[in-house]
């Protein structure tokens, strides 16, 4: 569990450094390698994700048994994962396609085109040696934010599977503590029954939750104690009660020989 929490806060500390070089090549796109606005700020809004994985993740460091902050953590990786591989694809069959062709562009290129592109290859050589340094500026840093994509990509595949080792050991260790007992001290009363001490204390057991053990009982740590039932503290002093009759069979019953005898009839008339 040490190492495993160990690898988690290097991951997130990946997720950190990653972001912040996102978030810097998206603020340099709008600047050096303008096209579509930095296509809409990718960069900026890729870095400010991870950044928010890369610090949910050292929180789940800091407690690996929290299951809010794991699965908060998760949550994260998991969309970044489908943003970062659809940003991957914009960029790769898009972007840099742009950027590749605007590198290589010159005037012969608008001269084989014909007389309707003749507004372009009139213009002075200095036009495309802009659009060519711009395109190889869109070439590297795109490239270089493609590459950054890829890498997150890949940490947070080793995310998850760090996650799941994570979750399967915190399960692992609360079923191992689920089949433990907290057995009730007993005496031997005059009758030579067997009862429990006071404070009662009965064997409860514990739930695949935290649980504190206070003086009298274990309890849930949900603030709600599960106290013992009377039959479950002296089962072998509880009475049977007796069946309960109907009411009509009850009237026609047959009296106890040892009660008074009562006609079964109606009483005599009245006589003045």
């Amino acid at each position: 569990m040490v190492k495993r929490t160990k690898l988690l806060g290097i991951i997130s500390s990946f997720h950190l450094v990653f972001g912040v070089f996102s978030v810097v090549l998206g603020i340099v796109t709008f600047k050096v390698a303008p096209y579509f606005y930095g296509v809409f700020g990718m960069g900026i809004w890729l870095g400010a994700w991870m950044l928010i994985t890369g610090v949910a993740g050292l929180l789940t460091a800091s407690v690996p048994t929290n299951m809010c902050r794991l699965g908060s953590f998760i949550g994260c990786s998991l969309v970044g994962l489908v943003t970062l591989f659809v940003c991957a694809i914009i960029i790769g069959l898009g972007v840099l396609q742009h950027f590749k062709f605007e590198s290589s562009i010159n005037r012969e290129y608008y001269i084989a085109k014909g007389p309707n592109y003749h507004k372009e290859y009139s213009r002075p050589q200095e036009h495309f040696d802009e659009r060519n340094q711009n395109g190889e500026n869109g070439v590297g840093i795109y490239g270089t934010l493609l590459a950054l994509i890829v890498m997150d990509v890949i940490v947070n595949l080793v995310t998850m599977a760090v996650c799941k080792e994570i979750i399967k050991k915190t399960q692992l260790s609360r079923s191992d503590h689920s089949g433990n007992m907290v057995n009730a001290p007993q005496r031997t009363n005059n009758r030579g029954v067997r009862r429990s001490l006071s404070p009662p204390q009965v064997a409860l057991p514990i739930v695949n939750q935290p649980f504190v053990e206070g003086e009298s009982c274990l309890y849930i740590s949900s603030g709600i104690p599960k106290l013992p039932s009377y039959i479950e503290l002296f089962p072998e002093e509880t009475v049977p009660l007796p069946p309960t009759l109907h009411p009509s069979v009850a009237i026609n019953a047959t009296p106890s020989p040892t009660g008074p005898a009562i006609p079964n009839e109606a009483p005599p008339a009245y006589t003045p």
